[in-house]
């Protein structure tokens, strides 16, 4: 008889504790599992547990799961691996779960992998912590978002979802496969999913198969054309030949790879070939065409061939050592 007593008791106390768990986080708490374990300052749950916190929008799959008290409520929630989560925003899988009722806040600790719904895109990380209220998640870990063709990395990351923007406080980089690959390092980045764009800053380096080129700022639709901004300056290889240049601004499209120059302040563009040095107003190069066309006060100085050249424009077939330009001047060293 006692024993049945005992058995009772232990029943009304876990039933009155999961009437608890409802109305003291303002919502109901459904929670499934094989075996429960009761205490007075927590709850422990095991075996294939599934808890539905429907105010939250949030369901929960683990094989343990713990429910603490703090300051007198019941709070806390732990989970531990597998773990996997899925909100209105992403759906994840971590090996281990924190996530505070009240304040609707948490974290995914270890092998985080979180697909980030109606993005098309996947995080990895070791730390993700997140605001359901505010439609944020973040990590100061190292983390990886891949996109379609496109794969993220970088530290200090965070994902708004009202905004759809993903952003990289530092050591970024990005690399977008395809029929040609492109290579973006920067200090830090802001990637718009709405709009695909990024915006990389600081320390900006671009590389394909056959170019090099370093800005102070990039902006980049991810649809293979962007502008590179600031103290640019790059190297492109051509069968062996090497194009240095200098520019305030670089537009270019890796896909039909076309690089176009341009100046905004009182200087010019600035290029040396083997021994020949170009200065102008704006210079495109088309990879596919083997051209390196020249606008407005073209200056070419061929070392090789003692000849200066102005002119109002100018194009050099690069493969075939052969020029044309129009309104030319030219000076002869005679020695």
């Amino acid at each position: 008889m006692k024993g049945d007593l005992n058995v009772m008791k232990k029943q009304f106390v876990l039933f009155f504790l999961i009437i608890v768990l409802g109305f003291l986080f303002s919502g109901i708490v459904h929670v499934d599992s094989s075996f429960v374990y009761p205490e007075d300052e927590k709850i422990t749950y095991s075996g294939s547990v599934t808890a539905t916190i429907e105010e939250d929008g949030v369901n929960l799959h683990s094989s343990t799961m713990v429910v603490l008290r703090e300051s007198g409520k019941w709070e806390k929630i732990e989970a531990y691996e597998p773990v996997s989560i899925e909100t209105e925003d992403i759906n994840a899988d971590a090996k281990r779960l924190i996530y505070y009722l009240s304040k609707k806040t948490g974290k995914l600790i270890e092998d985080v992998v979180a697909v980030l719904i109606g993005q098309d895109a996947t995080v990895t990380t070791d730390l993700l912590e997140f605001d359901l209220d505010k439609g944020k998640y973040w990590s100061k870990k190292p983390t990886t978002v891949k996109r379609k063709d496109v794969t993220m990395n970088g530290e200090e990351f965070s994902y708004t979802k009202d905004a759809s923007l993903l952003e990289y406080g530092k050591n970024f980089s990005a690399v977008k496969e395809g029929t040609k690959t492109t290579k973006i390092f920067g200090n830090s980045a802001t990637i718009d999913l709405g709009k695909d764009e990024m915006k990389v800053s600081s320390d900006v380096k671009l590389i394909t198969s056959d170019s090099t080129i370093s800005a102070n700022n990039l902006e980049y639709d991810l649809k293979n054309s962007g502008k590179l901004l600031g103290d640019v300056g790059g190297l492109i290889n051509r069968e062996g030949s090497i194009t240095k240049f200098e520019s305030d601004i670089l537009s270019f499209n890796t896909d039909k790879e076309i690089y176009e120059g341009i100046t905004d302040s009182s200087t010019c563009v600035k290029i040396w070939r083997e021994k020949t040095y170009i200065e102008a107003d704006k210079f495109v190069y088309s990879k596919k065409d083997g051209t390196l066309k020249l606008y407005g006060k073209v200056f070419i100085w061929d070392k090789k061939k003692e000849v200066k050249m102005w002119a109002k424009r100018a194009v050099i077939y690069m493969d075939e050592e052969k020029m044309k330009a129009w309104e030319v001047k030219t000076e002869i060293e005679v020695k």
